[in-house]
């Protein structure tokens, strides 16, 4: 009976296809300097492994070279939106995953002109899923850029799934 009980259990918090996901992560962000950031997921199942994935992401880290003049240091935001397949490796109740996706990535610098590019997001994490409708999870992310001059950077994240 413990047995049956213990899979019913484990089958209810199964991702399955269909399912769709929104995601909140705080973010650490490397882009030239230490900063940090937000980013909004959204996630399609398309069976209990491919999911159709975009997103978009806010960074913010002070400039490496104060501006002429002053002892401030420019800001820089990063605001990156991608469109991409993430797969998760489990569907069970720890679910890793690896994230390909295409990029575009916007870079403002206060006192430089804004940077532009197209690229990559390669990425995964883990992710704890404790009930049917909710996970919590870790994961990072690659961002490179291909053409133009934005920044390649990189994130390390911590997120919070609501399944519906």
């Amino acid at each position: 009976m413990l047995g049956l009980i213990s899979h019913l259990v484990v089958a209810s918090a199964l991702s399955t296809g269909g399912d769709h996901t929104v995601s909140l992560s705080g973010h650490y962000a490397s882009i030239e300097s230490h900063g940090g950031g937000v980013a909004l997921r959204y996630t399609l199942g398309l069976d209990d492994f491919w999911n159709f994935t975009t997103d978009v992401a806010w960074s913010g880290v002070p400039g490496a070279a104060a501006l002429e003049g002053t002892d401030e240091a420019p800001m820089q935001h990063v605001l990156t939106g991608s469109v991409g397949i993430l797969y998760h490796l489990d569907a069970f109740e720890w679910v890793p995953y690896l994230v390909f996706a295409f990029e575009g990535t916007g870079a403002l610098r206060t006192g430089e002109a804004d940077r532009e590019g197209l690229g990559l997001q390669l990425g995964g994490g883990i992710d704890y899923r404790g009930g049917p409708r909710w996970s919590v999870g870790l994961g990072g992310l690659w961002h490179r850029v291909i053409w133009g001059d934005a920044p390649t950077h990189t994130t390390w994240l911590a997120r919070v799934n609501l399944h519906f």
